[in-house]
């Protein structure tokens, strides 16, 4: 290890500018293989719902909703890649900020608030406010930074649940702090998220926090060149406020019912035509 360490060193040093854009494209290649994988999760997720109609197949329903919720999170993990490593974005120095922190919804709330600060020409050290980013910026930081806790923090600490192996009893992140079995105590929170899981509910958190990184990625790319319109936040915020609605008012009992009437006229009109 040591010696192949050297030679990646090396090649660092001596163009780093070509190692980097190597490193760009490995987390592109990857974020777009994570998107395979969510689209052909979400595949099997639909044909067990659909075929549920004819065979009490319930635990591979569970199985590819986990499954599937779990591959948004990675998404998540994939997509920040990929956005810390937009070109003639971020430098050395800014991506080590970011990767240094604890956790990735750290990571997302720090590549924000670094894009926002180089955007309103301040120092990362410095204080984000109305007085030292103005009002409408601020404002607009403020609420990404609210989508990120509120909307893609969910998504990351239910990930580690499911990764976990907490399927059905999902526990409180104290293992670390093991004392005694007492430690395992139930996550009330993380229960009621798992009463929503759902095929629907992931899709359309998918389009939602596409929204919400393309928003973050917009004001980084902007950052190094003043060509962030901030103008065009309304209609991200709209577009946001839209899919929220959405997410809300998912009727899954009703596509389940659709989903397995329309596999069932199917599967009657194959056997239909077979016995014919």
């Amino acid at each position: 290890m040591t010696e192949i360490r050297r030679r990646v060193d090396s090649l660092y040093v001596c163009d780093p500018s070509s190692y980097i854009g190597k490193i760009r494209e490995y987390h592109r290649q990857n974020f777009e293989q994570v998107g395979n994988g969510l689209r052909h999760v979400e595949g099997q997720l639909r044909k067990a719902i659909a075929s549920s109609a004819y065979q009490n197949i319930q635990d591979d329903v569970l199985t590819f909703t986990r499954l599937y919720s779990m591959l948004l999170s990675v998404w998540c993990e994939a997509r920040l890649h990929v956005l810390i490593y937009e070109e003639s974005v971020f430098t050395e120095h800014e991506r080590s900020i970011i990767y240094n922190q604890n956790s990735l919804e750290q990571r997302w709330l720090t590549a924000l608030a670094i894009a926002v600060k180089k955007n309103g020409n301040i120092q990362f050290e410095e204080d984000a406010n109305e007085d030292s980013l103005g009002i409408i910026l601020f404002t607009i930081y403020e609420r990404i930074k609210t989508w990120i806790s509120g909307h893609l923090a969910p998504v990351i600490r239910n990930r580690n649940k499911v990764a976990h192996g907490q399927w059905l009893k999902p526990f409180q992140n104290t293992q670390d702090e093991w004392v005694n079995s007492t430690s395992f105590t139930i996550c009330s929170q993380s229960i009621q998220d798992f009463k929503k899981d759902s095929i629907l509910f992931t899709n359309e958190k998918i389009k939602l926090l596409n929204i919400i990184c393309g928003a973050i990625n917009s004001i980084a790319i902007g950052s190094g060149h003043k060509k962030y319109n901030v103008q065009s936040f309304d209609e991200i915020n709209r577009n946001v406020n839209k899919q929220i609605d959405k997410i809300e008012h998912i009727d899954y009992l009703a596509f389940v019912k659709r989903t397995q009437k329309s596999y069932k006229e199917q599967f009657d009109e194959s056997i239909s035509n077979t016995t014919g």
